[in-house]
């Protein structure tokens, strides 16, 4: 999505998210700059819901919080519904994106020492913002793309890894205990409704996995199931 800056340039888009009611559009932009839009009038409003500084905006699915980044990097965990910083997050890198638990109560994030270095997942507490433990995998020799998945009611954590060498696959977490627990072949998954979990394979089908053969065959990465 391009959306017009002045008479001669545009931004890109980065992230999109509506508001719970639907009257406001949350962007994320790569200037970088975060904005909000009417939806009725789709003109730039103010967005007193996060700092005035912020660059990123990443919501909890509420949107009663969220983790907001500034420009010089700097992240927190903010509280939109009392217009409050909630806590500083202690990281040392930059957020790359950020995914709230279906309860609530927990926040994956990755994040990068640097542009071009490799991401690691981690897990925080949504009410106090202190960091529980770090998730990434023994395969360290592996990048994280894309944004923390949360599947099966909260019990796992699912991203796209792309090794190095190699062709890449869908990293599973037990946020629970900070297990790594295997990687599923294949693309990244295109969604998650409920308990199901649809894949779109290379080219452009949509498939869909057998939860219950993922459950036991999840701890067995050189076995793993198929969509």
């Amino acid at each position: 999505m391009l959306v017009p800056l002045d008479a001669n340039r545009f931004v890109i888009s980065a992230y999109l998210g509506f508001s719970p009611d639907g009257k406001r559009l949350l962007l994320e932009t790569h200037t970088p700059e975060f904005r909000v839009y009417d939806t009725k009038t789709w003109k730039q409003v103010p967005a007193p819901y996060v700092p005035p500084d912020a660059v990123k905006y990443l919501p909890s699915q509420d949107r009663k919080t969220g983790i907001a980044v500034g420009l010089d990097g700097e992240a927190s965990l903010w509280d939109s519904s009392a217009h409050r910083m909630i806590a500083e997050l202690e990281i040392k890198g930059q957020v790359q994106s950020a995914s709230f638990s279906p309860d609530g109560k927990l926040i994956a994030l990755t994040v990068a020492p640097g542009t071009n270095y490799p991401a690691r997942l981690s897990l925080w507490d949504a009410n106090s913002g202190r960091l529980l433990r770090e998730l990434w995998a023994p395969q360290w020799h592996s990048t994280l793309q894309g944004w923390p998945l949360w599947w099966d009611q909260g019990r796992f954590i699912l991203l796209p890894m792309r090794p190095f060498l190699g062709p890449g696959g869908i990293g599973v977490w037990e946020p629970a205990t900070g297990k790594f627990r295997g990687t599923l072949p294949g693309p990244p998954i295109a969604s998650i409704e409920g308990d199901r979990l649809f894949q779109r394979g290379l080219s452009g089908e949509v498939l869909e996995w057998d939860a219950d053969a993922i459950r036991k065959q999840i701890d067995t990465p050189e076995n793993p199931p198929t969509p």
